[in-house]
Formats: C-alpha cells, sequence, structure tokens
C-alpha cells in the first residue's frame, strides 16, 4: 500500500512542482514502476567505464582521480556535479 501511495505521489510531484533526487548503485535498486517516473539520470564515474549503462566508451572519458564528474543520459559529455573544497580562516584578536 505505502509502495504504491508513494509511487502515486511521485508520478504528481512534478506538476507541483516538486522535484526530488534519488541514489543508487544500479538502475535495478528501483522497481519498475519508480523506474518510469524519472525524468532524467546522471552517472557519477563507474570503477570500471564498461559498466557505464549510457555509453561505455564515453566512460571511459571521465576523467579518474576528480570526484564529481560523470555521464549525462545523452552519453556525449562529463559534467561536474559538485567540488568539495576546505576552507580555513583564522581571525586575529
Amino acid at each position: 500500500m505505502l509502495k504504491t501511495a508513494s509511487v502515486s505521489w511521485l508520478r504528481r510531484a512534478l506538476s507541483f512542482g516538486v522535484h526530488f533526487i534519488a541514489t543508487a548503485l544500479r538502475k535495478m535498486d528501483f522497481r519498475i514502476q519508480m523506474q518510469d517516473i524519472f525524468g532524467s539520470r546522471l552517472e557519477l564515474r563507474m570503477g570500471d567505464p564498461s559498466d557505464s549503462e549510457f555509453r561505455r566508451e564515453v566512460g571511459s572519458k571521465v576523467p579518474e582521480g576528480r570526484p564529481g564528474r560523470g555521464l549525462s543520459m545523452t552519453g556525449h559529455h562529463t559534467w561536474l556535479l559538485f567540488l568539495a573544497r576546505m576552507v580555513f580562516t583564522i581571525q586575529q584578536r
């Protein structure tokens, strides 16, 4: 019942301006009904580029050792999702 209600809510959410982000290790971790709801998918760099679901040959072009980069659904380019930085400031009194 709850699963059916959540799928129903997610289907209507965008019409109310509600967007959501879901993460998983594999696409199959989501139920089939849920997979149809997603409008866009992003894929971070895979440990083995041949595991890419978008375009395996492009998956190998995602830079290694550069966190936050991946592929879009079209697989034509890489993107930078986020860049973590630590900034320290010293205040003198």
